[in-house]
């Protein structure tokens, strides 16, 4: 016997049960489009075997699939058998309306694999035990153990904030060399590069295969591309873990400079002959390392002094201020004039000259005169400390 048509008012709810309709007995070929629809069926309907659906399906409650498999899988398969490509999708899509509309996928594009997401402007988070494990906001910043992550690094940089209490987080690397990145240990542990036993930290950028500097297993530091430098004035190397002895005052090294400047031989109402516009001027050449300072200077005179040559002399614009009146060596190309030896001590940001005349006697503030001397040279070197 067929059947042409099976209406609500021919079959009252709950006449015909699986026990009266054997097994495949109706096939969509006897139902036909729209004949049976969803007021005819009754709530709550149970479907033992394999629903195969080819078109859309809309469910206004809820859908629970169940099915008892020992060793097997209960499954939900949604396939796309279009030869499109990219443009076609196995989608479950998700969506709430309270507040605005908000929709998440899950999601399958043909050719590109696996999408989880959004497709609107909102946080994505996964549970674990109920609550939220890891978080991707609405500006792609990644939380592990915060529902929050914040970039420190402003809009152009995105952030993997990691939270998993007071003992920190970790970024494991696996493999032979493997290390991790991460905070390991509780208050004021900080973060820490970790490496595999023999293995050392390789730093590179600016797209750069070769390392710019590499942390080595045996903790030498080597600088591979360009210096080491320190940004902020009085910081430097520090040698606090070396020994040193009583009345250590420092172990900090804190800069280190070379360069030249100009300087002034300097006696009031004298008119020199050695460089500049006005005679007075030669270039200082020093080397600057901590608070150690070596000078090196050349006076060369084309001729006498002319002017006042009985006041003292001196040498100002020194580019740094010596505090202990330090004692440099000099040497003399004809010259002083009468003088028998000579001391230079610097002070502040000036040298001041001693004499001893010739045959011996006490020693006096040298004066202009004795550099009067046509093609004299003059030449200065030694050490300061400085301020």
């Amino acid at each position: 016997m067929s059947l042409s048509k099976i209406t609500n008012e021919s079959l009252a709810a709950n006449t015909v049960d699986s026990d009266k309709i054997a097994a495949n007995a109706i096939g969509t070929s006897e139902i036909a489009n729209d004949a049976v629809t969803g007021a005819e069926i009754e709530n709550n309907p149970t479907i033992a075997g394999n629903l195969t659906v080819s078109g859309t399906s809309a469910l206004t409650g809820d859908a629970t699939l169940s099915r008892a498999e020992t060793n097997g899988t209960v499954r939900l398969n949604l396939s796309n058998t279009g030869v499109n490509g990219s443009s076609e999708y196995s989608e479950i899509k998700l969506n709430s309306t309270a507040g605005g509309t908000q929709t998440s996928v899950v999601q399958h594009r043909n050719n590109y694999g696996l999408n989880i997401g959004t497709t609107t402007d909102h946080a994505v988070y996964f549970l674990q035990n109920n609550a939220s494990a890891m978080a991707i906001d609405a500006n792609s910043n990644v939380g592990i153990g915060t529902t929050s992550p914040t970039s420190p690094l402003g809009a152009n940089f995105k952030v993997l904030d990691i939270n998993s209490g007071v003992w920190g987080g970790n970024v494991n690397f696996s493999g032979n060399s493997g290390g991790y990145i991460g905070n390991r240990h509780s208050g004021n542990g900080g973060l820490g590069y970790y490496s595999a036993s023999g293995q050392g930290h390789d730093f590179h950028v600016n797209g750069n295969q070769v390392s710019t500097l590499s942390v080595q297993s045996d903790g030498d530091v080597n600088v591979k591309i360009g210096n080491l430098r320190f940004g902020t004035n009085g910081k430097g190397i520090d040698f606090t873990d070396h020994s040193n002895v009583s009345g250590m005052t420092s172990e900090l090294l804190d800069d280190y400079e070379e360069g030249t400047a100009t300087v002034n031989m300097v006696s009031s109402g004298a008119t020199f002959a050695f460089g500049g516009s006005d005679g007075s001027e030669t270039t200082l050449y020093y080397i600057k390392i901590g608070r150690l300072v070596h000078y090196f200077m050349n006076w060369d005179s084309s001729s006498t002094v002319s002017g006042t040559t009985s006041n003292t002399v001196q040498i100002q614009n020194l580019p740094f201020s010596s505090d202990y009146g330090d004692t440099f060596t000099t040497w003399f190309h004809r010259g002083p004039v009468g003088a028998f030896d000579i001391l230079v001590t610097a002070y502040s940001t000036s040298m001041s000259f001693l004499i001893s005349p010739t045959g011996g006697g006490m020693w006096s503030d040298m004066t202009a005169v004795r550099l009067s001397h046509v093609d004299m040279r003059l030449r200065i070197s030694g050490t300061t400390i400085v301020s």
